[in-house]
C-alpha cells in the first residue's frame, strides 16, 4: 500500500509549522521571557538579548533539533578571533542554557553545546588585590574609622566592617581558619 499524498501534505505542513515555532530564536525568546518572570535583573536580560543578537544571524532561524556543534563553532570562533574571549564563552554558555531549556520542554533530545566544552580559548582570570595581613587590615579599618573628611564619604564609610567584609574577610578565610582572631590582634 502506498502513502496517501493528501495526508503526507498535511503532515508536512504540521511539521513545518512546528519547526518554525521551534527555531533557536523563538526558543531563546521564550527562555528569556521565562527568566524575566523569574525575576532576572534588567541588566542580565539586556546581556541575554545581546548574546542572542550575536547568535541569531548564524543559528536564529534554524530549528533547535537540527543545530549541530558545527553550526555554532564558526560564530563563536569569529568572536573569539576578535579577541573577545569572554563574549565567546558567554555566547556558548547562553546557547547551552537555551538548548537545555529546549530539552526540558521536550523539543530537543540533548544539548549540542556539551561537546564544545574546551573548544574555545579560556579567558585569563583577573585577580583583584586584597589585604591579607591582619595587622594591615587593622590599620586600614582604623584609618577608615578615623577619616574626618567630607560628610557623605564619612557616612558611607561609617561602618567599615560591613563595607569591606566581602573583600577583606573572605580573602582571609580562604587560606586561614583563624581570620577573626588574627584581625582582632591587628586592631
Amino acid at each position: 500500500m502506498g502513502k496517501d499524498p493528501g495526508v503526507e501534505k498535511v503532515r508536512k505542513k504540521v511539521q513545518d509549522r512546528i519547526s518554525a515555532d521551534n527555531t533557536f530564536a523563538t526558543v531563546a525568546a521564550e527562555f528569556i521571557n521565562k527568566r524575566t518572570k523569574e525575576g532576572w535583573a534588567e541588566n542580565t536580560l539586556a546581556k541575554a538579548e545581546y548574546l542572542l543578537g550575536n547568535l541569531s544571524p548564524a543559528i536564529g532561524r534554524m530549528p533547535v533539533a537540527e543545530i549541530m556543534p558545527a553550526d555554532l563553532i564558526p560564530v563563536l570562533k569569529r568572536v573569539e578571533g576578535k579577541g573577545n574571549l569572554e563574549t565567546a564563552r558567554r555566547m556558548l554558555q547562553f546557547a547551552s542554557q537555551v538548548f537545555r531549556y529546549a530539552v526540558a520542554t521536550t523539543r530537543l533530545a540533548s544539548d549540542p553545546t556539551r561537546d564544545l566544552k574546551g573548544a574555545l580559548i579560556a579567558p585569563k582570570p583577573k585577580h583583584h588585590g586584597a589585604i591579607i595581613d591582619p595587622v594591615k587590615v587593622g590599620e586600614l579599618l582604623r584609618a577608615i574609622d578615623g577619616y574626618d573628611g567630607n560628610y557623605v564619604k564619612r557616612a558611607v564609610s561609617h561602618n567599615p566592617g560591613v563595607n569591606y567584609a566581602p573583600n577583606v574577610f573572605a580573602k582571609m578565610a580562604e587560606g586561614k581558619g583563624d581570620g577573626q582572631k588574627r584581625i582582632r590582634a591587628g586592631l
